[in-house]
């Protein structure tokens, strides 16, 4: 016999819960009798056997129902978005009559091959064709998620307005034309991108170097940070990247250049991705007429409908999860519809929306707070008149060929002030008409009030990491290794809500926010990208030292920002790291002094005494220094190495130091 798992939960509507499934397939769920508890449903069996079964039998044949009416027929999905791929190609074969085989092959890329499993064993195998395989590589490496970043930190006043772009991932893909592998492509050669040649709707993928101009303040080339930070914005860096980004790059005047060779694939005058979109839009306005706009059907239909794009990107990312068949955790393997290039294509084009209505807001005089993936919080009441540069229009013909409108931006949320913590983490106060608050939690969560005025007093009133707490089910690790009961619990860990420093503070200064009749302060800044991807990396390496001490007023962000500025002197001079960057700063003055690249009022190479040296350096820089120190500061091979004055602007004041040119 053998045993599918299908877990109900996973094949409806997140949110929803058995009681509403209930309701809608007219099999209501038995509520408990009163004075019982589903905390302790012992007390209910012992004391009303018969109405405990009636009651546990009613849930499990609503989840076995729930099942049955949307899979009939066929073989049952894991998961919604599993059936929700299915569907989709489904209809994309329809409307081109194709085979599964051929839905590989000239949408995918990809044809079955007999391969030889190492086991004596040969298998049919969907691989890349001979003639998608470095295309496929270097769509995968530019494949990358949303754009996520925190612009303000701190206490802004507004008001303040949420802005979605609508239905923005089935947007687009619906601009992205077939693929053509078969015809010739033209190949460009490793230097300046040709401007004149790059076309957005283009598939085109390079590895590139670039650099921004400065009055660009949202640079729209994104950098993947290796310790998995997400992505990175820096002006100027290499990366891998999809032509929406580059194209819209070239428009702001950056300088690309191509760093190996690329080809330009070419494209058919078909749009099977927006054909095969279409059909599940219409299919969920008509669940909407007939169930209504909130109802769990065409809830479940938009779920589906939204889950198209995680199939076409499954299994690129390297993400990993656990297998209960094999019981271990294993890599994610591609879905029935994973397309490296339409995957990266598809972000591309999200991110390079949301980056050029940020840059035109910046122009125009406005704010932007924060952006995450395809929506973005701004001061702008309205979005109307900016400029995109062609890209907005874009999506709206997108929008037009899913036989949907052009209203392309949903005003979500709105708030007369925000408290903004890190990416994902920010709350709005003080509501505006009849628009929620936008809540954005960062990851914390709590079983005390949540409201978004007591979300905010959490974050204002922290004195370090703050303790998160969740009701969370067994995972199927759980179920298979320890026979676990599918009762939740709760669950606790702590996390530092402090900003991230994805991008670089700058205009800093406190601000005041009176809640629930407190008055509250804290430090606020404005952010500007990071000149590389490095700095990012070099800030965070030093702001991480001290994660556990909260960042919460003005001296706290410029002392941080200073032992940044110190950390990468240090490290551009070729000197040692200490933990204790003083010290560092400190041996780097010595170096100066002994080989004649700093003098001082006070120095004489001839006279002063080692040990005067150590004794006034170490006071100024609150160090202790040896005369190890002093003898390696004499050392050739040390001062080849350079010193530097940058980032200890104080000190070098109270030394009377001067750099010699």
């Amino acid at each position: 016999m053998t045993v599918f798992y299908r877990d109900t939960m996973l094949l409806s509507p997140s949110g929803s819960s058995l009681e509403m499934l209930g309701d809608a397939l007219g099999f209501p769920k038995i509520q408990l009798p009163e004075g019982y508890k589903k905390s302790d449903m012992r007390q209910f069996l012992k004391d009303k056997p018969l109405q405990f079964e009636e009651y546990a039998a009613t849930d499990a044949l609503i989840a076995l129902e729930w099942i049955f009416r949307n899979s009939w027929g066929r073989e049952v999905p894991i998961t919604l978005g599993g059936e929700g791929a299915r569907l989709f190609r489904d209809h994309i074969m329809t409307a081109r009559v194709w085979t599964t085989d051929e839905f590989d092959f000239h949408l995918r890329g990809l044809a079955r091959n007999i391969v030889d499993t190492g086991e004596g064993k040969r298998i049919k195998k969907k691989e890349p064709r001979s003639n998608t395989t470095t295309l496929i590589a270097r769509a995968t490496e530019s494949y990358y998620g949303g754009r996520n970043e925190c612009i303000l930190s701190g206490i802004h006043h507004g008001p303040w307005y949420d802005f979605d772009i609508a239905g923005a991932y089935p947007a687009a893909m619906s601009l992205i034309p077939d693929p053509d592998y078969d015809q010739p492509r033209i190949t460009l050669l490793p230097g300046p991108l040709p401007r004149e040649m790059i076309r957005p709707e283009m598939l085109l993928f390079a590895h590139v170097s670039f650099t921004f101009p400065d009055e660009i303040r949202y640079p729209c080339l994104p950098i993947k940070d290796s310790s998995g930070r997400g992505l990175i914005f820096p002006r100027s860096g290499e990366t891998w990247a999809a032509v929406p980004e580059l194209w819209l790059a070239q428009r702001w005047g950056a300088e690309i250049t191509l760093l190996e060779p690329t080809e330009i694939i070419p494209t058919r005058n078909t749009f099977s991705l927006a054909d095969g979109m279409r059909a599940m839009v219409q299919e969920r306005e008509r669940l909407k007429s007939r169930f209504g706009k909130k109802s769990i059907e065409q809830t479940r239909q938009k779920e589906m409908n939204n889950s198209v794009y995680g199939k076409l990107a499954q299994g690129l990312s390297g993400k990993r999860s656990y297998s209960p068949r094999a019981d271990r955790t294993e890599e994610v393997g591609p879905s029935i519809l994973t397309c490296a290039p339409l995957a990266a294509l598809t972000t591309a084009w999200v991110r390079a929306l949301v980056s050029a209505m940020m840059q035109s807001l910046y122009v125009a005089g406005y704010r932007v707070a924060s952006v995450t993936t395809d929506g973005f919080l701004c001061d702008a009441c309205s979005l109307d008149g900016l400029t995109t540069w062609g890209i907005a229009e874009a999506f709206i013909d997108g929008r037009k060929r899913l036989g949907l409108d052009a209203n392309l931006w949903e005003l979500k949320h709105a708030a007369q002030s925000l408290v903004m913590m890190k990416t994902r983490g920010g709350y709005g106060l003080g509501r505006i008409g009849d628009l929620p608050l936008p809540i954005a939690r960062a990851g914390y969560k709590s079983s005390k009030e949540d409201t978004s005025e007591a979300l905010a007093k959490v974050y204002l009133e922290r004195r370090g990491r703050v303790v998160t707490e969740e009701v969370r089910l067994p995972t199927m690790r759980e179920y298979v290794r320890h026979e676990a009961d599918g009762t939740g619990k709760i669950q606790r860990k702590e996390i530092s809500l402090d900003y991230d420093f994805k991008r670089c503070p700058q205009k800093i200064w406190t601000e005041t926010i009176v809640i629930q009749e407190k008055s509250y302060e804290h430090v606020s800044f404005d952010s500007v990208p990071w000149g590389s991807i490095d700095e990012f990396t070099n800030a965070r390496e030093v702001i991480d030292q001290r994660r556990d001490t909260p960042i919460k007023s003005e001296s706290d962000l410029k002392h941080a920002l200073l032992r940044v500025d110190r950390h990468t002197a240090v490290k551009h001079a070729g000197l040692r790291m200490n933990k204790n960057v003083a010290i560092s700063g400190a041996v780097s003055v010595l170096r100066g002094l002994r080989a004649g690249g700093i003098s001082a009022p006070w120095f004489d190479p001839d006279v002063t005494s080692g040990k005067t040296v150590l004794d006034k350096v170490g006071a100024v820089f609150g160090v202790k220094l040896s005369s190890n120190d002093w003898k390696n500061a004499g050392r050739k091979e040390r001062q080849k190495q350079g010193w530097s004055l940058i980032g200890f602007e104080r000190e070098v004041v109270e030394l009377e130091l001067t750099e010699k040119t």
